[in-house]
């Protein structure tokens, strides 16, 4: 039997954010909704939107909240931004 075990998911050894991925990623870790990222940065929701589905996609993520938490366990965003 072996003493490794089989996940259902694959994790590249190395996934590349984008810099507005990682920003974006980033502000949704200190709690900030996409609506506000758009009020603050002046971008449209449904651009922000479509940035965090592409790094939750990247990352291999459920959903946004998966998404933030391989990130940051991997290193590739910091929460203090």
């Amino acid at each position: 039997m072996s003493s490794q075990v089989q996940h259902g998911y694959d994790h590249p050894s190395e996934i590349v954010l984008s810099d507005m991925e990682r920003e974006y990623l980033g502000l949704i870790a200190q709690g900030q909704h996409p609506s506000r990222i758009a009020a603050t940065t002046g971008h449209d929701e449904k651009d922000i939107r479509g940035v965090l589905d592409g790094a939750r996609a990247k990352l291999g993520a459920a959903n946004l909240l998966n998404a933030v938490s391989t990130a940051l366990l991997r290193g590739l965003i910091d929460r203090d931004i």
